[in-house]
């Protein structure tokens, strides 16, 4: 770069070139540097002549403009303003504490690992986790208790013995007393040990050292048979143990029993057994009361009976009364007498048994009262393996004295002042969830078909049919099914037709001809129809054949493999429950839930009757809607019903040629309905046609797989009423004169 008239290169520079001398700066001095200043400052500068640091931009480059913000004096420092204030101050507040608090997150947890445990006042809004792998009792109070802590009861007709309940102590003593009417004596097995057999009855024991529930259950060699079973658990001190003291066997007609001069040993708890095979269950034959000569207490503990309507005088059967008498005083009692309220019945050489014992460590449980306030609450929570039982001698839920907690369970418990309600968890449910715990019972559903319900059981659901179908009721009893359209037939298709073309009949004058329409093989509806008369190469013409009377019967549908309309056999009949009666007999299944059935033969008129419903069946037994059955064994039968009856032939009049012929025989106005089956009847009698009518006999049948069937039955069968049965059939399924059966509309 070229030197300039200021500008020059260094290597420029002339080597005697010598730097000019410093010289002082000209004007004032530079101020010294401020000290170390607060970050506020006061003064009384309005606030908006303060420096806002926010501009940057206006600061100016000296250290003696402070560069924080000054804090204004306040009110007091302003004459005027403090004068206002100072005017218009009327009190002073004085300022207070706030008040604590509480943590409502806190919830207290009182752990129990003990198979025993009472609900408590500081157990209010807390939880209680039981951790007891064996599971046990958790009381709800108020709670009573006696020596009889717990007692169930069981009976019935039938070939196996079960009763069960649950111990509220571990250390329970369990006694079980059984009566059978027939056969070997009742043996619970297991851990169950014998102390007494007589007359049919049985006594059975053991010392319990769980909470866990305890079921006596076994076959009864005899068979099917009525029974009565009492289940006793006794409050022990651990160590209990029975002696039987001897069997007093009553004959028939007994009013009472008498056990004078029995010895008992002093402190053991007596007991008195009264158990029957025969008794009259109608008016509860049981012991009305127990009087000794000492002056001990007999309390009952409990009372069964069933009938079986067997044995001398129907509405008899079998029946078992536990007595108890705590400290016994020892010794020989001079007088011990018991009274029935009923006595036995007569004829009968064995009927009863009263059975003695003593048991030593029985012991009176406490009890435990309720002093919990209305609004008290608490979680019960089982973490635990075994099953824990919530127990009160108040309502739970309104229905029972306890609730079960499973492994991984636990509830809710509200106490309102006289009973408990509770919120139970849903922890520890197994998959798929069942329908009484909310659930639908099904692990997967099946895409596009239908919910349906079916009580208690999974839910199931409908197969969605074809194209055009429509959902179709099958009845109150029975899932809706899609079927097609009613009215689908064509005026002049068939409803069936059959083949005649192998044999005659004999003469069919005084006989009623029947044919039986399937219903659910027809599966369309019709609204009239018309068959064909079809007559024997056999016939004997030319003349004019008159038909006296004709009717079609509606009938429920039936299976081909069952009895038909015939009747099916029973042989006993239980007690009616929730309004409803069991019988028992053989080739039930057949009958079919929905179906209208009528009941005879029974002894007691309460087990027959006409028009039940049929609520459900199996291959033993059906259960019908009758609300006044009473236990009995005997022979009976049970058979379809008449629904409907009309829509037959106002006439027919044929004039036939002889030998083979055929015509149509007029219009039925009976409406088909494929959810039923129906039977034709048509009647000749021997004195509107003067020759033998000889009608033509089949045995090709077509038309969709439904069978063309028939049968005949010797007389006028034609004037049935809804309620009635049909006849004896004879040769079904031969169909024979009815053929072509037609739409008309």
């Amino acid at each position: 770069m070229p030197n300039s008239s200021y500008l020059m290169e260094e290597k420029n520079i002339p080597a005697n070139l010598v730097p000019a001398p410093d010289t002082a700066p000209l004007g004032a001095p530079a101020p010294p540097a401020p000290n170390d200043m607060p970050q506020f400052f006061s003064g009384s500068m309005p606030p908006s002549l303060q420096h806002d640091v926010s501009f940057v931009g206006t600061e100016v480059g000296t250290p003696r403009i402070p560069k924080y913000s000054l804090m204004p004096f306040g009110n007091q420092s302003n004459p005027f303003t403090n004068a206002a204030i100072e005017s218009t101050a009327l009190k002073v507040v004085n300022t207070t504490s706030p008040a604590k608090q509480t943590d409502v997150e806190s919830i207290a947890t009182n752990p129990q690992s003990a198979g025993f445990y009472v609900v408590q006042l500081s157990d209010n809004d807390a939880i209680i986790p039981l951790s007891n792998n064996s599971g046990g009792t958790v009381v709800l109070p108020p709670l009573t208790r006696s020596v009889a802590d717990v007692v169930a009861t069981a009976q019935a007709v039938s070939s196996t013995v079960s009763v069960s309940a649950t111990p509220i102590g571990s250390s329970d003593f369990a006694m079980v007393f059984t009566q059978q009417s027939n056969g070997a004596y009742f043996n619970p097995g297991g851990s169950w040990l014998v102390t007494n057999t007589s007359a049919e009855a049985s006594a059975y024991y053991q010392q319990l050292s769980s909470t866990s529930p305890i079921t006596a259950t076994g076959s009864l060699a005899g068979g099917s048979q009525s029974w009565s079973s009492v289940l006793v658990l006794f409050a022990s001190n651990g160590t209990s143990s029975p002696t039987s003291l001897g069997n007093i066997v009553l004959n028939g007609a007994a009013t009472g029993f008498n056990a004078s001069g029995t010895s008992f040993t002093a402190g053991k708890t007596g007991l008195i057994v009264f158990s029957a095979d025969q008794v009259n269950t109608s008016s509860g034959t049981a012991i009305s009361s127990i009087t000794d000569s000492q002056g001990n207490v007999w309390q009952n503990a409990g009372h069964i009976a069933v009938g079986i309507g067997a044995g001398p005088g129907a509405g008899t059967g079998t029946a078992v009364d536990v007595w108890y008498a705590l400290n016994m005083k020892g010794g020989s009692i001079t007088t011990l007498t018991g009274n029935f309220n009923a006595p036995l019945p007569s004829g009968a050489s064995s009927d009863g048994n009263v059975a003695l014992f003593e048991v030593s460590g029985l012991v009176v449980p406490p009890s435990f009262a309720n002093n919990l306030p209305a609004g008290f609450y608490t979680y019960i929570q089982n973490i635990g393996s075994g099953s824990f039982f919530a127990k009160s001698s108040a309502l739970i839920d309104g229905s029972s004295n306890f609730v079960t907690l499973g492994p991984s369970q636990g509830l809710i418990a509200v106490w309102n002042g006289t009973y408990w309600t509770t919120e139970r968890g849903t922890s520890g449910l197994s998959s798929p969830i069942s329908v009484p715990q909310g659930g639908t019972g099904q692990t997967s559903l099946t895409a596009h078909e239908l919910l349906v319900g079916e009580g208690t059981s999974s839910i199931a659901s409908v197969p969605t049919g074809t194209s055009g179908q429509i959902l179709t009721s099958n009845g109150s009893s029975l899932d809706p099914t899609f079927q097609d359209a009613a009215n689908k037939f064509t005026v002049g298709s068939n409803l069936l037709i059959g083949s005649f073309t192998v044999s005659d009949s004999s003469d069919i004058r005084g006989l009623t001809v029947f044919a039986h329409l399937r219903g659910r093989k027809i599966m369309n509806a019709c609204q009239s129809w018309s068959p064909r008369f079809v007559f024997g190469t056999s016939q004997t013409g030319p003349g004019t054949i008159t038909m006296t009377r004709s009717v079609v019967y509606k009938m429920n549908q039936v299976d081909p493999g069952g009895n038909l309309f015939a009747p099916y056999t029973l042989s006993a009949a239980a007690n009616a429950s929730g309004g409803n009666t069991v019988y028992t007999g053989t080739n039930l299944q057949y009958l079919l839930p929905g179906s209208v059935v009528n009941i005879a033969g029974f002894t007691n008129s309460a087990n027959n009757g006409t028009g039940f419903l049929v609520e459900s069946c199996t291959t033993t037994t059906v259960t019908v809607n009758n609300s006044a059955g009473v236990v009995e064994s005997h022979a009976a039968t049970v058979q379809l019903s008449i629904i409907a009856a009309g829509g037959g032939l106002g006439s027919f009049v044929y004039v036939q040629p002889g030998g083979p012929s055929q015509t149509p025989a007029g219009h039925f106005n009976a409406p088909i309905d494929p959810n039923f089956d129906y039977i034709v009847a048509v009647y000749f009698a021997v004195a509107d046609t003067p020759f033998a009518i000889i009608a033509g006999v089949a045995n090709t049948f077509a038309n969709d797989g439904n069978t063309l069937a028939g049968a005949t039955a010797s007389g006028d069968f034609t004037t049935l009423t809804v309620g009635g049965v049909m006849p004896t059939f004879t040769g079904y399924p031969t169909a024979t004169l009815m053929h072509q059966f037609q739409v008309v509309n």
